[in-house]
């Protein structure tokens, strides 16, 4: 006979929004560092500095990087579309989704952009240790 162990509803709830707790705390400051990590690199690789990606700009030169990064912060990290998007010049969410889209097609149809992301997120990967 399997026997259950007796646990009352104040427990179990206390179990599980500790364990809760704990899980959410953790990934929060590694995703922080995460993004720190992602902006830095992907800044350094585009000659820019990282106040750069917040400006209000839609230069290519500003543009790209930034959607880069967006791009980066979503295949990386738990951050939401609209945390990623306040994190990087206070963008909307949809700004954010179709960075990630415009990122993720571009791999499609360009080579040369594809291996250069490859090679960013090879870096991004080496610089989380």
């Amino acid at each position: 006979m399997n026997m259950i162990p007796f646990v009352t509803r104040g427990e179990m709830s206390l179990r599980i929004a500790n364990r809760r707790k704990f899980k959410n705390e953790m990934p929060i400051l590694n995703d922080s560092k995460k993004l720190n990590i992602i902006e830095r690199i992907v800044c350094n690789h585009f000659g820019l500095n990282p106040l750069d990606i917040q400006i209000d700009t839609r230069d290519e030169f500003i543009r790209k990087p930034r959607q880069i990064i967006m791009y980066f912060s979503r295949i990386e990290t738990r951050v939401s579309y609209e945390n990623i998007g306040l994190r990087f010049g206070n963008r909307d969410h949809a700004t954010v989704m179709h960075a990630y889209k415009v990122v993720n097609n571009e791999m499609i149809y360009n080579h040369q952009f594809k291996e250069e992301i490859k090679e960013l997120h090879k870096k991004i990967k080496r610089n989380y240790e």
